[in-house]
């Protein structure tokens, strides 16, 4: 038995599902190698999938380089830093994440049928989903706990805050903050964003940057430091930083995923993934995936 698929192309910021299981099930293990992350990345695939009754997935992955550093060398250099100072444990159980992170783009992910995995040098996932979500002729869903996304809700997109599991539609994303997403990259190239070391003008946070925008803030002393900011080049350097995609040439081709019963038995038994096999829980396997 089958269940009706919905149209809806779910997009998974991979990295965000990828650390979020990391400090969830990290710790799990088979034959002495971690398989934690590897667990718990799919486990929150396969409910995603159930939520929404589809089984149409991208993933988009980091790149280790960026683009973004060439203009502005400080960019998320807060995060270089606070790995430098984990303890020998935590560095350890970072560096196998990753391991896990690899594994699961280059083979897992590809073995279980889903055949839309990007990554591209230079860019970070957010420039990926960005360029998917142009095609306007189909619906989106992102999944992500990365604020910056929120520019590109939109009639055809929605936003699933993986963190407060919650979805962010246009008119709700209105109702929180009283402007259109469309507006919220300059939100966040007046305001900065902290979590990627990017400066913005001294004072103004988010609200007041929708002020700003809004046309309530038109005087005094922080009405100045923006215009000053756009006068030094400082809020134009941020758009460069924060407007999703960086530029216009990621080309990628969407195809069909390929999703087979055995191949999900061979995964899960590779890597001992007992509960997959539960027959409750791979009978809604079975039906979301079309086994």
């Amino acid at each position: 038995m089958t269940i009706k698929q919905n149209n809806q192309i779910l997009i998974i910021d991979s990295n965000a599902l990828g650390y979020r299981a990391l400090y969830t099930t990290g710790n799990l293990s088979h034959e002495k190698s971690r398989t934690g992350v590897i667990f718990g990345f799919l486990h929150q695939v396969f409910k995603i999938a159930k939520k929404y009754k589809s089984n149409h997935i991208i993933f988009c992955w980091d790149s280790k380089q960026s683009f973004r550093k060439i203009i502005y060398p400080e960019y998320k250099s807060g995060r270089l830093k606070k790995k430098k100072e984990l303890s020998g444990k935590e560095k350890y159980n970072l560096n196998d994440a990753y391991r896990q992170f690899g594994l699961l783009k280059r083979e897992i992910l590809f073995k279980l049928g889903f055949v839309n995995v990007f990554m591209e040098p230079g860019y970070e996932s957010d420039d990926l989903i960005a360029a998917i979500t142009k095609d306007k002729k189909n619906e989106y869903i992102i999944f992500s706990n990365d604020s910056d996304l929120y520019q590109l809700i939109s009639d055809n997109v929605s936003y699933h805050d993986l963190g407060k599991d919650k979805l962010v539609t246009k008119k709700i994303f209105y109702k929180e903050h009283g402007i259109d997403p469309d507006y919220w990259a300059e939100v966040k190239a007046i305001a900065g964003c902290a979590t990627d070391d990017v400066l913005g003008i001294k004072g103004i946070g988010d609200n007041r940057a929708i002020d700003y925008i809004q046309g309530r803030l038109n005087s005094g002393k922080l009405f100045e430091r923006i215009k000053e900011g756009k006068d030094n080049g400082v809020i134009e350097r941020n758009r460069k930083l924060v407007c999703l995609p960086f530029d216009d040439d990621i080309k990628l081709k969407i195809k069909k995923n390929e999703f087979k019963r055995e191949k999900f038995i061979e995964v899960f038994n590779r890597h001992s993934f007992r509960s997959f096999l539960e027959i409750a829980y791979f009978k809604g396997l079975e039906k979301v995936f079309e086994l």
